[in-house]
């Protein structure tokens, strides 16, 4: 890949294959740890957490002799579980290929979209040949990222190989989920979505959402549920929400809205071990915004799971036990084990056209004694 290209991702200093379960907090900005939160917020979201505080209550703890092909062991005897398994879609381009077009030519930009979904769909096809038939692709997570950079034939490819490499439950039981990160201009998108079969929205950011009102917002929504998703689902930033009145009013507002599941970003994996935040800053911490959150949302029918806030009303769906990351750093959680894909491009390419997965480390999940 050119110099040109690379210029252009700024992924960072950080390397995926170096941190462990005691310093994962210096490596937050990592592609990889981004992508497990992305999956890890949505699997929460949907009732499909490993657990209700999972990131609190598990470390990752990275194993040096872990081997590609042991990651390719651990895929291989996971179907003897039989199990149903999750997908997690990764494309951390958004700094590659912005959306506004000032950065790179619009072929250069078509250039660089179109060697990833090349190389994506590859993945997918290496993935599919290692999965049994008789297992059922229950959860996926379609991340923001490329709602926002693919067009709508290029969402349709992605999905026709999926369909084409994994056998994809049909039932109430399926959860595949497709994030907005943004209020989109007309319904085209929610009716192509729909008509890829994705069944619940996941609305990135509720703090951006308050610039409408909340009538156009009550509105969208009935929307989304016109076309027959059955689950809407978003998250909240308290950090930003300084005032106890500003707290309860976003909370009453999402409410307002029925929504199946507000969880609150950053992720506790984040909160908990993020840089100390200076004491003359005025962000809200974890616990005065569950303090405000609380009373309000538990007032309006939600129930607390960890980080996030669940209506009484949405079913629990079952927990997969096997996660299957596919991208640019994507992460995969196969019972007690991770892997994590390579966090480069040039690595991703390589190994993905040496007909080999795109492992980069991995290592084991542990509990965290109390």
């Amino acid at each position: 890949m050119s110099a040109q290209f690379t210029d252009f991702l700024a992924l960072g200093p950080t390397r995926a294959t170096t941190w462990s379960g005691s310093s994962l907090a210096r490596y937050w900005h990592a592609i990889s740890m981004q992508s497990y939160l992305a999956a890890q917020y949505w699997l929460e979201g949907v009732g499909a957490g490993r657990g209700k505080h999972t990131s609190s209550a598990v470390s990752f703890s990275l194993d040096r002799d872990f081997t590609g092909q042991g990651f390719r062991n651990a895929i291989l005897n996971s179907n003897h579980s039989h199990s149903d398994y999750a997908i997690a879609l990764n494309m951390p381009l958004q700094r590659a290929v912005p959306t506004g077009g000032l950065q790179l030519s619009q072929g250069h930009r078509q250039e660089v979209l179109r060697t990833y979904l090349d190389h994506l769909v590859s993945e997918i096809r290496l993935l599919g040949s290692l999965i049994s038939k008789s297992r059922h692709l229950q959860y996926l997570y379609w991340p923001a990222e490329m709602t926002r950079l693919l067009q709508p034939a290029e969402m349709t490819e992605v999905l026709y190989y999926l369909n084409r490499n994994f056998s994809l439950r049909r039932d109430q039981s399926a959860r595949f989920v497709f994030e907005l990160p943004e209020l989109p201009q007309d319904d085209g998108i929610l009716a192509l979505a729909r008509g890829l079969g994705f069944t619940n929205i996941f609305l990135s950011n509720f703090n951006e959402l308050t610039q409408y009102p909340q009538k156009d917002l009550k509105n969208f929504v009935s929307l989304l549920r016109s076309y027959g998703y059955t689950a809407i689902s978003t998250s909240l930033d308290y950090r930003p929400l300084k005032k106890r009145n500003e707290v309860e009013k976003m909370a009453r507002r999402a409410a307002d809205l029925k929504l199946s599941t507000i969880y609150l970003t950053p992720h506790p994996a984040y909160a908990a071990t993020a840089p100390a935040v200076p004491a003359r800053s005025k962000e809200l911490d974890l616990a005065s915004a569950l303090e405000r959150l609380e009373p309000v949302l538990f007032k309006k029918g939600y129930e607390r799971l960890g980080n996030h806030f669940v209506a009484h009303a949405s079913a629990q769906p079952a927990i997969p036990g096997h996660v299957f990351g596919i991208g640019l750093g994507a992460v995969s959680i196969i019972d007690n084990m991770f892997g994590v894909n390579v966090d480069q491009l040039d690595q991703y390419y390589s190994l993905i056209d040496q007909q080999q997965l795109a492992f980069g480390s991995g290592g084991y999940l542990q509990p965290v004694k109390s």
